[in-house]
């Protein structure tokens, strides 16, 4: 070996040998330095090196501290021998580091991340917190659920199995308590409104308890609103499942309420949900009948009332023409059922204006003021 060598080389000191050494050590080096790059560590952990020090037979009770390039070169022929098992130990060790050094990206990011907050203020004046910017959040732990993947496609799997599986679970558990959570806000912000005036007052027991629970899972994330921390309350996947059915039912309720109203008075399906429940809540409103009136009748742009406010005594149009009813509407509680005496009204009126108008142009005594425009062409 190149070690014994060396050895003749110092007992004999002949300038014959040395050269032959050189020689020797210039064709071992030239072959050794190729696979010296397998023995340099640059990703091996401390297993790694006692795995790498047992492949080259090195004496027991060699450390890393300790170990010197001479070690190396006396045994450069196992080295050299060995050089597809030394490979496979550094694209292992690689590997494993790539590894080790995303789990640690995930602690990091399992400690740091945290949701966005913003301010809402509900129904009867008082201020919550909500979360916003879910899309980033759930995108990040989607990545992450990548990435985990990824690790599991990797052969030197099996070193980190525990950590991976515990990191799935918990991935999975998040994505979805983020799904679910997100889905019941969004229900609860456009149903709090809506019960919160009274509407639906048979299911205002079951909405005030998802309320409750909402609330009170809302504030455990304003004390801690790291993201991972939503795992740890206790009981959180149910309670989850509960509010979202229960939220399901409201709205189910809700739908099932309007379609009832729409079917009383079909020119609701020209308006929305939020502005048919506005027209519901607030029935004897005339700021509110006024502002919706418009959207239900093409022809009536405002209507006039009484002294009290109590009936519907005229209807305008957009152009400022005023039509006097022939009976007054009386606003009630039951807008479905004013609203339809006044659709019918409104028909009867015309109805009657027409017909007087007919019998005053046979006569020759039409008298235009007093006969909305609709009226006159018609006749004429």
């Amino acid at each position: 070996s190149l070690v014994k060598m060396c050895s003749v080389c110092v007992v004999e000191s002949s300038s014959g040998v040395f050269c032959i050494l050189v020689l020797v050590l210039r064709c071992v080096l030239y072959s050794l330095v190729p696979v010296l790059k397998y023995v340099r560590g640059e990703h091996l952990s401390q297993d790694h090196w006692l795995d790498l020090f047992r492949l080259l037979g090195l004496p027991k009770g060699t450390t890393l501290e300790r170990l010197t390039f001479w070690d190396l070169l006396s045994v450069s022929d196992t080295i050299t021998d060995r050089a597809l098992e030394l490979k496979d130990l550094n694209s292992r060790a690689q590997a494993e580091v790539t590894i080790r050094e995303a789990l640690r990206e995930l602690d990091l990011w399992g400690a740091g991340a945290a949701f966005t907050l913003t301010e809402y203020t509900d129904s009867t004046g008082h201020t919550l917190t909500l979360i916003k910017d879910w899309k980033d959040m759930v995108n990040q732990v989607g990545d992450n659920r990548c990435l985990l993947q990824s690790l599991k496609d990797s052969p030197y799997y099996r070193g980190f199995q525990d950590k991976v599986s515990l990191w799935e679970v918990r991935l999975s558990d998040l994505d979805e308590y983020l799904v679910s959570l997100n889905a019941i806000q969004r229900r609860w912000v456009y149903l709090e409104p809506i019960f919160g005036r009274g509407a639906l007052p048979r299911e205002q027991a079951r909405f005030k308890r998802v309320d409750e629970d909402f609330r009170s899972i809302l504030s455990d994330v304003q004390r801690d609103n790291r993201v991972t921390s939503l795992s740890s309350r206790a009981g959180i996947r149910n309670s989850l499942i509960t509010i979202l059915d229960q939220l399901q039912r409201c709205q189910k309720s809700l739908n099932e309420f309007l379609e009832e109203k729409r079917s009383a008075f079909p020119r609701f399906y020209f308006i929305g949900d939020d502005d048919l429940l506005e027209i519901l809540g607030q029935a004897t409103n005339p700021t509110v009948i006024q502002s919706h009136l418009k959207k239900l009748f093409a022809g009536i742009d405002s209507v006039d009332f009484d002294g009290d406010c109590q009936h519907i005594v005229a209807m305008r149009s957009l152009e400022g023409e005023v039509v006097a009813l022939r009976n007054l509407i009386r606003i009630s509680n039951s807008v479905e059922v004013w609203l339809g005496e006044l659709s019918a009204e409104m028909k009867e009126t015309l109805k009657q204006l027409l017909y007087e108008c007919v019998s005053a142009g046979r006569k020759g005594q039409v008298d235009p003021s007093r006969y909305p425009s609709q009226v006159r062409f018609i006749t004429h």
